[in-house]
């Protein structure tokens, strides 16, 4: 039986305490090293621009990707009093729906973004349309010829409907709620 092991854990076996893993037990081929490589090469110097850095899923990829080689920009709605300490982690702050500052904060050219921005009271429509549908419609307009490389927009399975998880992405979408269809759209 062959172990199947994540990219991660292949490159970083020592994080990873199982003794099946270490550097004794695995052997690389030549391929692989070369494709590990040419990772590692990508991720150096490369600035990743993490929106909805100061929520959750933002906050736990930065703690992720801190110790990396990539220059990592949270971009958050407000500013915290105390906003968490990172080594390699520089905040911005700017509200999406806010076009002409989003312009002066986005004066950087970032190779990857993530997005996870979002608007938690989804009883809010007109907020939830704003922030989930204008507000990424005027982040991928001052971006989309600035030379990224990876754009990746983070939604729930809403934009689907009420359909059996899990979802698959060439399903026609159904959304049935304001934030379904603000993703969706």
């Amino acid at each position: 039986m062959t172990n199947r092991y994540s990219y991660h854990q292949l490159i970083y076996p020592q994080l990873y305490k199982s003794p099946i893993l270490s550097s004794k037990h695995i052997s690389y081929s030549n391929e692989f090293k070369k494709s590990v490589q040419r990772g590692k090469n990508f991720i150096k110097n490369k600035k990743i621009l993490i929106v909805g850095g100061s929520g959750f899923l933002g906050l736990n990829l930065a703690k992720k990707l801190d110790s990396s080689k990539f220059k990592i920009f949270l971009l958050c709605k407000s500013y915290k009093r105390k906003p968490y300490k990172f080594k390699n982690v520089k905040y911005l702050y700017c509200n999406l729906q806010n076009i002409s500052k989003l312009r002066k904060v986005l004066n950087i050219n970032f190779n990857i973004i993530v997005n996870f921005s979002g608007n938690t009271d989804h009883q809010n429509k007109s907020e939830t349309y704003s922030t989930h549908y204008q507000g990424v419609k005027n982040l991928v307009g001052l971006v989309q010829n600035k030379g990224v490389k990876l754009f990746i927009q983070a939604g729930s399975s809403l934009e689907y409907g009420n359909k059996k998880s899990p979802q698959v992405e060439d399903k026609k979408c159904s959304p049935v709620s304001t934030y379904g269809k603000a993703k969706y759209l």
